[in-house]
């Protein structure tokens, strides 16, 4: 006896190929960027970094040389709930990779059924008209959709594609966390060598005030002498208020990074210390290896190859499905003949099926891809070049706060000196206490000047390592 149907698969295997063939999505390419060969800002002051340097790979931060920053960061590593929550989507996208895949895997599902059904009487043509029937089967059903047109593949690609984003997301969110402690960790040094300039000072208006008492007791100093003393040690200690403000917010989002309630976490004061170090020298990565280095870069570039795989996946759905299905089991009218060898029963055939008018479904879904495509491209090269502006600041910041350090410290030493020559005339009567209070005023001013410039020396660097994408740690994803 003839079977066309099987005669007629090789045929049809290869139409399947033939249309396999046109239906491929294009090789994926990464986006096109024109970058240029090295930062502006660099300057010849910057070695040029490459990776086998002494850059710690991933602890960046040890650069500083900081025992109680190591021991926040370890802290964000291992605690922080935001970090968590990333790895937990991380996790849930390597999850729908096996969903992809199952896709293009035989389905296979088994049942036991049992039924009885009366067909009416009134039914004309039927043997069982009027009767009452039992019905037992224990089928097993197997279907499995040949990926002809690359739809599945298309799918495994799309979602791998988000899972390794998802794992730079995770390197991502890991890198900004880390640069707010490290950030908040040199503000609250900043406050407390803030703090412990404004005791000393104070220190100094407790002394003029006593001093000026006395001078006003005996005649040489006005009232006025003395209001302004006292309203200036009166203003220290406001002052000395809004920084203990500001340490405890800092503090604050120490205790946040780290997983912990504020109220449970406290940081002690570094003990003696009015200054701040300078900041580590850094080697500069060039603006190629951008790409590779920082992990909200890679997360972008994966998802635009993640766009174009679903490319594929909405071209597939122009294409006929060729679903090879089957069945076979065991079914009887009594349940006791159920597993006799006569109530066997198997079907098995393929089916080819496609779409033939469905409204513009298909090119709609198409461009949504192309478009969603466009926008991951647009996305990436974006971000690429906001990394570049992120380097190119840090590296400015930092080369002119290094030249503002040493005016800086220039102008310190000055006021400083000059505070000391008017205090003691002032205490040989020979300059009023109006004077004192302009030294005064200079002197702390180019003090917290000082300061301010440390500070922000420090958190440029941290920066700048933040736009650099880290130490010279691995990428999660490969291009």
């Amino acid at each position: 006896m003839r079977r066309p149907a099987l005669a007629s698969w090789p045929l049809l295997a290869a139409l399947a190929l033939l249309l396999q063939a046109c239906a491929a999505p294009a090789p994926y390419q990464r986006p096109a960027l024109e970058l240029p060969a090295r930062f502006k800002e660099g300057g010849l002051d910057w070695a040029q970094a490459r990776p086998g340097s002494s850059l710690p790979a991933g602890d960046w931060w040890t650069l500083f040389g900081d025992s109680e920053l190591n021991r926040l960061e370890a802290e964000v590593a291992a605690s922080n709930h935001d970090l968590k929550a990333a790895a937990a989507r991380a996790a849930q996208a390597r999850a729908a990779v096996q969903g992809a895949q199952a896709a293009g895997a035989p389905q296979l599902s088994a049942g036991i059924e049992g039924s009885r059904a009366h067909v009416s009487s009134n039914v004309v043509g039927r043997s069982l008209a009027g009767r009452t029937t039992n019905d037992f089967s224990t089928p097993l059903t197997l279907s499995w959709e040949l990926d002809l047109w690359g739809r599945v593949a298309s799918g495994v690609s799309a979602a791998t594609a988000d899972a390794q984003a998802g794992a730079d997301d995770v390197g991502a969110v890991r890198l900004a966390l880390q640069s707010q402690a490290a950030m908040a960790y040199f503000q609250l040094r900043a406050l407390d060598a803030e703090k412990l300039l404004l005791d000393h000072a104070m220190s100094n208006d407790a002394a003029d005030l006593a001093l000026t008492r006395q001078r006003q007791q005996a005649g040489i100093a006005s009232d006025l002498d003395l209001a302004q003393a006292q309203a200036v040690l009166d203003t220290a200690r406001t002052e000395l208020t809004d920084l203990d403000i500001a340490r405890s917010a800092a503090e604050h989002a120490l205790a946040t990074l780290t997983g912990r309630p504020a109220s449970g976490f406290s940081l002690a004061a570094a003990g003696g210390q009015t200054a701040l170090p300078a900041p580590p020298a850094m080697p500069v990565a060039l603006p190629s290896e951008l790409l590779q280095r920082r992990p909200d870069i890679a997360a972008a570039e994966r998802r635009v190859a993640a766009a174009n795989a679903r490319i594929g996946v909405a071209q597939a759905a122009f294409y006929p499905s060729l679903t090879l299905g089957g069945s076979a089991g065991l079914e009887s009218a009594r349940l006791a003949e159920l597993a006799a060898l006569p109530s066997h029963f198997w079907a098995l055939g393929p089916m080819l099926a496609g779409a033939i008018f469905d409204g513009g479904a298909r090119e709609s879904r198409l461009h949504q891809a192309d478009a969603a495509y466009d926008v991951a491209a647009e996305t990436f090269r974006q971000q690429t070049l906001q990394a570049l502006q992120e380097v190119e600041d840090s590296l400015a910041a930092l080369r002119l706060l290094a030249d503002e350090d040493t005016s800086q410290g220039r102008a310190a030493a000055a006021a400083a000196q000059a505070l000391a020559l008017t205090r003691d005339r002032y205490r040989v009567g020979t300059v009023s206490y109006l004077e004192v209070l302009v030294a005064e005023s200079a002197d702390w001013a180019a003090q917290q000047r000082v300061l301010d410039i440390q500070r922000r020396r420090l958190q440029s660097s941290v920066q700048l390592m933040k736009a650099l994408g880290g130490g010279w740690q691995a990428p999660v994803s490969s291009f």
